[in-house]
């Protein structure tokens, strides 16, 4: 009975084995990003702007009074009511400035959501996607070249190669193997990366899609009418509407605004009762605070703004200019590149030369070596591509390639 129980446990006994990889594709990364911490304090800000609104353009409180005056034997009693009536349009115009002010958080936090969470998001997973390949493409050189040693090292027993040849061989795949190794280490670094940005477990991270172009680049036209929509852009464009707002509402402090005051007045003397209404109508005098001065800061801040504004529409406009160029030109290479062929005919054409004795080993080694560089220029030209597709994103502000 010990004995079968103890077979029992044994075989319940989960088996241990590697971690299963997480693979993730970039949709899913980005999809992550919309609820990492960063883009919570994105929306912190819209929320915060939002609040401003609704606590801007209301209605000053009404003011009720109550007050009792005795003097001479006669008691007076007064309940009144003040309402405040401000008929300039101020507080619209106060409603309208703090509108602008969240129509501008608005157009800076989509523009961060592509400018800086969704361009981090997509550089750090084209970088791991591209190391990941890189990796394979060296852990692939290193077994051609260590099962290359085995095949000298079994001819040289039977007499049929040299030392040298077998030496030069496992030379080579030492440097290879020793790249594959450290390229591990940059593969862990990469995981890191993202999965800090996306606020999970590099554990087993893998980035799961393709170098290879998704879609066409926009034309030069197109590029410009995306720079002059730029998010910060409309962000200045509303922060100036809402100085203007706030310099206009400002120059309406100037004009008299009315309070009306209604109430009941009762006296008590010499034992009669008496009460009756109460009515007045009061004016506030602007003699000295005519809102002269919020209104020039604000004037002075809309012009600023517009500055700025103008400032940073060219130098978008030549940053976009300038990515899609070097998008454009990185696309070209890319392409340029890949007409060349497959890396791997090299190889085995380089192979069979060498086992009829018509190539030396170096000539042989160097077919290998062409065809790994191969490999891993052509990788390197891929995410050098979509980095400057992500570049071209991000001086935009908006997506470029899906």
């Amino acid at each position: 009975m010990k004995r079968w129980l103890l077979f029992c446990l044994l075989v319940a006994m989960p088996v241990s084995v590697g971690a299963e990889p997480r693979r993730i594709t970039m949709e899913e990364a980005l999809k992550l990003a919309r609820s990492s911490p960063l883009m919570t304090a994105l929306d912190l800000e819209v929320d915060r702007a939002e609040a401003e609104l609704k606590a801007r353009g209301l209605f000053p409180n009404p003011e009720l009074l109550f007050l009792r005056e005795e003097a001479a034997g006669t008691v007076d009693r007064f309940a009144t009511l003040s309402v405040p009536f401000l008929l300039t349009g101020r507080l619209s115009l106060e409603r309208d400035a703090a509108a602008s002010a969240l129509k501008a958080a608005v157009a800076r936090t989509e523009q961060a959501r592509v400018s800086v969470v969704g361009a981090a998001v997509r550089d750090a997973f084209v970088d791991l996607l591209s190391v990941q390949e890189g990796t394979s493409a060296l852990e692939k050189g290193a077994a051609q070249l260590a099962e290359l040693g085995e095949v000298l090292r079994a001819r040289e027993a039977a007499g049929e190669a040299s030392r040298y040849d077998r030496m030069r061989a496992e030379r080579a795949h030492s440097e290879v193997q020793a790249d594959f190794l450290q390229a591990r280490g940059t593969l862990e670094r990469s995981r890191r990366t993202l999965a800090a940005l996306l606020a999970i477990s590099s554990e087993s991270l893998e980035a799961e899609g393709t170098l290879q172009p998704q879609g066409e680049l926009p034309g030069a036209e197109a590029v410009r009418e995306m720079a002059r929509a730029r998010g910060d852009l409309v962000a200045l464009d509303a922060e100036a509407e809402r100085a203007d707002a706030q310099a206009l509402a400002a120059r309406r402090r100037a004009v008299p605004e009315p309070t009306l005051t209604l109430g009941a007045k009762n006296s008590q003397f010499g034992g009669v009762d008496d009460t009756g209404a109460v009515a007045g109508v009061s004016f506030s005098i602007p003699l000295f605070d005519r809102g002269q001065g919020t209104s020039a800061v604000a004037t002075s801040e809309a012009a600023q703004l517009r500055a700025q504004r103008d400032v940073l529409a060219r130098r978008a406009e030549s940053e976009a200019e300038s990515a899609l160029a070097e998008a454009v030109a990185l696309r070209e290479a890319e392409k340029a590149y890949r007409v060349a062929g497959n890396p791997e005919e090299l190889v085995t054409i380089a192979r069979a030369a060498y086992e009829a004795g018509e190539m030396r080993i170096l000539e042989l080694l160097d077919a290998y070596h062409t065809a790994l560089s191969a490999r891993l220029k052509s990788i390197e030209l891929s995410s050098g591509a979509r980095r400057a597709e992500v570049e071209l994103s991000r001086a935009l502000g908006m997506e470029v390639i899906p």
